[in-house]
């Protein structure tokens, strides 16, 4: 509740600030918040390999040649079959 009564009173005092701005247009997060969104919650980093997808799929062929590698409608085609 306590966050809730903070916002509302962001909100009122922006309306006090400048009646003119639009309710919509009103930030109702404190910077530090607005900082833990975008950048913690929201961090995607992560380390990525070199492989591209190519390459899995190049092995698959290579080393499971006759493993089903795709199946549309009922028709299954082989990794050999594919290429």
């Amino acid at each position: 509740m306590q966050g809730f009564a903070d916002r509302f009173v962001m909100v009122l005092d922006a309306i006090i600030a400048d009646v003119a701005v639009p309710v919509g247009e009103i930030d109702l997060l404190a910077p530090a918040e607005r900082d833990r969104i975008l950048h913690e919650w929201n961090d995607t980093g992560y380390p990525v390999g070199s492989e591209l997808l190519l390459d899995g799929y190049r092995r698959a062929v290579a080393t499971s040649p006759d493993a089903v590698a795709v199946v549309f409608e009922g028709v299954e085609l082989t990794y050999r079959e594919f290429v």
